[in-house]
């Protein structure tokens, strides 16, 4: 989804007027803000409420997991996967880079 279409879902969510949006994407574009940050900034919205009306326009629940516990094991779990694909990212960068050797 473009930052535009983003905005765009927004008005349609009548969280934004198209005006609003217009002034949200002019943030994005000039600060390098993502459209939640921008939102956030202009006072449109918090950031639970930006993902509860993403949710909401999906048809989905939100859960916002800022109260609540995650238990070590779990976050032990999301840690490793962050350090694999950190380290795959890495590996598939050093590839690319290596120089091409010319066959003869």
């Amino acid at each position: 989804m473009t930052d535009k279409q983003l905005a765009e879902f927004f008005v349609e969510q009548r969280v934004l007027q198209p005006a609003q949006a217009e002034d949200v994407l002019s943030e994005v574009e000039l600060n390098g803000k993502t459209v939640a940050q921008a939102m956030i900034d202009g006072g449109f919205t918090d950031e639970p409420g930006f993902y509860q009306t993403i949710a909401d326009g999906l048809g989905t629940d939100f859960i916002d997991l800022t109260e609540r516990e995650i238990a070590p094991s779990i976050r032990s779990i999301c840690m490793l996967q962050r350090i694999s694909a950190s380290r795959l990212a890495k590996t598939f960068k050093q590839w690319f880079r290596r120089p091409s050797k010319s066959r003869n």
